[in-house]
C-alpha cells in the first residue's frame, strides 16, 4: 500500500468531523431540552397533576422551599403550606386547568416563565365559569437536572 501525501489531511478531517459530531452530540444530551420545551413540559406536569385532583403531587413539582403566592393572600412557604391551599383549592371544584406560554427567558439554572392561566370553577351561585389570568413561575434547575418552580404567582 502506497502513502499518498494528499490522505494524511483528509483521515485528520474526517477524525475531526466525528469528535466535532460526538460532542455536539454529547452537549445537546446534557443540556436536554430547551428552555421553552422544558417549561412546556413541565406545565404540562403541573396541568396533568391539577387536572387529576392531586394536591400532594401538585406540592412535590415544588422545590422544598418554594414561594406560591395566589392573589390577595400571604406568601404559602413550602410543600406543606403548598399542599394544604391546592387540597382546599381542588376540594371546592376547580378543574381542566391549562397554561399557555407567554415567554420564557433562561438564565442558566434558572428558566423565568410568563404565561397565561385559565381554569373552571364554581360561580358562587352553583354553576360553574372559567377563570383566567397571568402566571410568572421561576423555575430552578435541582441536582438531578430536573425543574421545579421556586416560585409562582398568578392574578
Amino acid at each position: 500500500m502506497m502513502n499518498l501525501p494528499f490522505r494524511a489531511p483528509e483521515l485528520g478531517f474526517a477524525r475531526l468531523l466525528v469528535i466535532s459530531f460526538a460532542l455536539l452530540t454529547t452537549a445537546s444530551a446534557a443540556w436536554g431540552a430547551g428552555p421553552e420545551e422544558t417549561v412546556r413540559s413541565a406545565n404540562e406536569r403541573w396541568n396533568a397533576t391539577f387536572n387529576r385532583g392531586d394536591a400532594a403531587g401538585l406540592a412535590d413539582l415544588y422545590t422544598a422551599d418554594a414561594l406560591v403566592i395566589p392573589p390577595g393572600t400571604e406568601p404559602l412557604r413550602g410543600r406543606q403550606e403548598i399542599e394544604g391551599f391546592f387540597e382546599n383549592l381542588l376540594g371546592k371544584g376547580f378543574e381542566d386547568h391549562s397554561i399557555e406560554i407567554v415567554e420564557v427567558r433562561d438564565r442558566g439554572d434558572t428558566l423565568y416563565q410568563v404565561a397565561r392561566w385559565q381554569a373552571r370553577g364554581p360561580d358562587g351561585s352553583g354553576g360553574m365559569k372559567t377563570y383566567g389570568g397571568r402566571l410568572v413561575s421561576i423555575f430552578h434547575r435541582q441536582e438531578d437536572g430536573d425543574w421545579k418552580p421556586a416560585l409562582h404567582t398568578w392574578n
